[in-house]
């Protein structure tokens, strides 16, 4: 029946020990032989329940073994499931012990998590750069805010108490996080106890807000419920969120210049209509300004004079340029614009920052100079539609000052291989560096500083080459970290990729053409993206025939999803067929996605 309820029923014994080993020791092969006895206590204590056995495992993952007894004798509910009620007790024993385990700081930060709406997802950088405004994280010599809060939120997911989301099409890339409800039903609880949020969530019947509230979070607000802020006391409310609300007048926040944090993201004001900022220069202690999606037509001038702020982001705003005041925010260390705000010529005045993500660069005369200025820059995305050769020559040189660099993402809308390349091989990367985007740039060869020695901690790579050699190749497959890789070349190669054991980590591959494997390489790949110009390939008298499919895929046990983009005249029919029928063979069956375009003539360019 439609209202019938079906019941999981607890996992057996034998399957809750292949969870936990392979949670703790990475599979039953690996469980080493002096594995305490208590072990087997310990597993009957979460009752078969995989939330509490997952949770466990990471617990004791951090204990040496020799203290897996205190675990047991700490953990005080053993587990006889026989309903939900045992579940949900057995769940939140387990939850509560991995709780108590966790330094302060760390509590807090997973208090701080109740300021979200439900089951939504908490992009990473928003959430590290609200911690860092609250105070949060400490600071230490050497070390970025960024970094720091890195480190944080990994250990949330290293403890299994959040869930790391990846982007959809970059591989092994941790854009956010959610919280199982379990685990987000413990946090409400304590995080209230303590006075630490308070959720005004406006579809639901609730008492007034308290006066003593210290951070509001307001969700799911409609226009005709009124100002969420009557009620509370001005000088106790210390960070102010809310997300994808309808407000028909103004927030009164300008009586409440102890905030550290205003978050107004997604929101409407008066039928659409822009927020008026002008409180803004009396919140002197604001560390964090996020106006993301919300319609802001102009920053006011005083907003230089919240010499705190940390934090400043202004994508999907109106905000068509930075007041020249910005210039003086010396602690701004996140500065997140699209392409609507203009680039001003003196932003190398912000000498602290270390997250830029700008729009278009190329009309600021000024900024591939003082870029060179923003020594502690971790993570930079700027984007250009085009630079001329000394432009291009002063950004590499630029970038060759910024020796915390571990994020660069550049983007060219146009290519003009009139003006040359950029001269990448006078780069030098920190060895630091774990992405690298290079969109839309054509260079006539891969940079030769490329390889495992110069950056070993390279993860996501995207790169675009005129000629693709072995040695390149190598050089790639031998990057101990590499999960992401888009190499996109001249659609009439069909280069092969050799060597067993190259790309250990791999996940995914974009290529814009065929790419064939020997034996043993790329073993960890799960997404292979691939174009193939047909005509282009018969011209360089390369055969795309069905054994070569066949062999290409056979040759990848970890494969699961396969992306052909094909451009053909005539019939491609068998080629199709070679394709279905190769991943129909493979033991995992991939799925597979093909995108035809067909061409009246065959065409020779550059992807």
């Amino acid at each position: 029946m439609a209202d019938d309820v079906y019941r999981l029923k607890p996992l057996s014994h034998l399957h809750s020990k292949e969870l936990l080993n392979r949670r703790l020791f990475d599979g039953k092969d690996n469980v080493p032989s002096d594995v305490p006895e208590v072990s087997e206590k310990i597993l009957s204590k979460c009752g078969g329940i995989p939330l509490a056995i997952i949770e466990m495992a990471s617990f004791l993952y951090m204990k040496p073994r020799v203290h897996w007894s205190k675990v047991y004798d700490n953990v005080g509910y053993e587990s006889d499931v026989g309903g939900n009620a045992d579940v949900w007790k057995a769940t939140r024993e387990v939850l509560s012990s991995s709780y108590y385990d966790m330094p302060d700081f760390l509590r807090a930060c997973l208090w701080h998590l109740h300021i979200f709406p439900e089951d939504c997802l908490i992009k990473k950088e928003t959430l590290i750069w609200k911690w860092a405004a609250e105070g949060l994280i400490d600071e230490e010599p050497g070390k970025g805010l960024s970094e720091l809060g890195e480190l944080c939120f990994q250990e949330l997911i290293n403890r299994n108490l959040v869930m790391s989301v990846e982007d959809d099409s970059h591989c092994g890339k941790v854009i956010g996080c959610r919280v199982h409800y379990l685990v987000l039903d413990m946090i409400c609880s304590l995080s209230t106890q303590e006075n630490f949020v308070t959720v005004l969530d406006g579809s639901k019947q609730q008492p007034p807000v308290a006066s003593k509230t210290r951070r509001l979070a307001v969700q799911k607000r409609v226009a005709k419920q009124g100002d969420p802020l009557t009620n509370i006391r001005p000088e106790n409310l210390r960070s102010f969120n809310t997300m994808g609300c309808h407000f028909s007048t103004d927030l009164s926040l300008s009586s409440f210049e102890r905030l550290r944090v205003v978050a107004i993201e997604e929101c409407t004001f008066n039928e659409g209509g822009s927020y008026n900022l002008k409180y803004l220069g009396r919140l002197l202690q604001l560390r964090y300004l996020g106006l993301y999606n919300t319609r802001i037509d102009e920053l006011p001038q005083d907003i230089g004079d919240l010499r705190f702020l940390q934090t400043l982001d202004l994508r999907g705003t109106r905000v068509k340029e930075l007041p020249g005041r910005v210039a003086r925010l010396r602690q701004l260390k996140c500065l997140r614009a699209d392409e609507g705000t203009a680039v001003p010529d003196w932003m190398g005045n912000l000498t602290s920052l270390e997250e830029l993500l700008l729009g278009e660069v190329s009309k600021s005369v000024n900024f591939v100079n003082e870029l060179s200025k923003l020594t502690e820059l971790r993570k930079l995305e700027i984007r250009t539609e085009k630079l001329d050769k000394n432009q291009s020559k002063a950004l590499v040189q630029s970038m060759r000052n910024l020796e915390k660099i571990q994020v660069l993402r550049l983007t060219m809308r146009y290519w003009w291989p009139s003006l040359g390349e950029l001269n990448w091989g006078d780069f030098d990367p920190p060895r630091q560096l774990r992405e690298l985007h290079l969109m839309s740039i054509a260079s006539s060869q891969l940079p030769a500083w490329i390889n495992a020695y110069r950056v070993p901690v390279l993860s996501h790579l995207y790169v675009n080459v005129m000629a693709v050699k072995d040695q390149d190749l190598e050089n790639l497959g031998r990057l101990p970290e590499l999960i992401s890789l888009e190499l996109l070349t001249p659609s009439n190669i069909s280069p092969t990729i050799k060597g067993d054991r190259a790309f250990p980590k791999l996940r995914c591959f974009h290529t814009s053409t065929s790419f064939s494997f020997s034996e043993g390489t790329m073993r960890s790949l799960e997404l292979f993206h691939f174009k193939v110009d047909i005509s282009a390939l018969k011209d360089a008298n390369v055969n795309f025939h069905e054994g070569f499919v066949a062999s290409t895929m056979k040759n990848l046990p970890s494969l699961q999803k396969v992306e052909a983009e094909i451009s053909f005249t005539g019939d491609i029919k068998a080629i199709h067929e070679a394709l279905k029928r190769a991943v129909d063979e493979h033991p995992n069956s991939p799925s597979l996605h093909v995108k035809t375009n067909q061409v009246a003539t065959a065409q020779k360019r550059l992807l």
